[in-house]
């Protein structure tokens, strides 16, 4: 029998990916991600964690065949997903005045040929008492602490998407690092926040290495930054209480940020 990639119809490159599921999300990644296409196998029921909500119940293990690159992007969901919720959790706990929201959740999404079919949104925007944004924050997320990276890696369309909403909001911008590892509880798995950390967007274009080309992703460039610009998530409370953040929204507002790949403000 020939098959196909369950997401993007490719013969190339396919793999037949496993995951132990929950009924839910079973049924959202046929018909969010698969197009419909139902799992080849589906059978072993266990008890332990769903891959993709991470909930302990009742979980199935279902294949579907992917190509490499969707392989990646399907496996990268449950990462995201942690990544944004631990920073969510974390902002609403730590401080207080500012109404912190998900204004772009990881959503599973069906292959697209044109990446730009949405507009470009920050993760998580702050708003005042009043409504009005007063910050936003972008979350990238990776198995390795940033006292361990030799660089800071983007990809140029997530630098591009980013100054996207900074000349449209030009209010206070931080990108957040989240390290996510995985916790095996065999034959499952879940994952879990081991760490935050976080930057400026001046901080961050200030310390830009060098452009990439990546080794995987279709050889997709990536900009490479000093990891020594993020700062441990603790000290974000002191960025809010001292109204440096207000001073980073003047700046946005006086300088224009014309790359976050070298190019100095204007």
């Amino acid at each position: 029998m020939s098959y196909r990639c369950a997401r993007c119809g490719s013969r190339k490159s396919l793999t037949l990916s496993f995951f132990f599921l929950c009924n839910d999300c079973a049924t959202k990644l046929t018909t969010e991600a698969f197009d419909n296409n139902k799992p080849v196998f589906e059978e072993l029921q266990v008890k332990g964690y769903c891959y993709l909500c991470g909930k302990y119940t009742d979980v199935k293990l279902r294949q579907w065949p992917l190509c490499e690159d969707c392989s990646r992007v399907v496996h990268s969901y449950p990462i995201g997903i942690v990544a944004q919720e631990c920073v969510l959790k974390w902002l609403r706990e730590k401080i207080t005045g500012i109404r912190f929201e998900l204004t772009d959740p990881i959503t599973l999404r069906p292959y697209s040929k044109n990446r730009k079919d949405k507009e470009s949104q920050p993760d998580i925007t702050g708003y005042d008492d009043k409504g009005n944004k007063i910050l936003v924050i972008e979350v990238k997320s990776g198995h390795s602490s940033i006292d361990k990276m030799k660089s800071f890696q983007l990809d140029i369309s997530d630098c591009e998407d980013i100054l996207k909403y900074v000349e449209k909001e030009r209010v206070a911008t931080y990108i957040f690092h989240v390290q996510v590892t995985e916790v095996f509880e065999p034959p499952t798995m879940y994952f879990k926040c081991a760490g935050i950390w976080w930057t400026d967007i001046f901080e961050l274009s200030k310390n830009f290495q060098r452009k990439v080309k990546r080794r995987i992703d279709r050889g997709k460039m990536a900009a490479h930054y000093n990891p020594r610009c993020f700062k441990p998530v603790e000290s974000f409370t002191d960025e809010i209480k001292s109204g440096r953040y207000k001073d980073l929204t003047d700046r946005l507002k006086s300088e224009i940020l014309s790359s976050l790949c070298g190019q100095s403000s204007e």
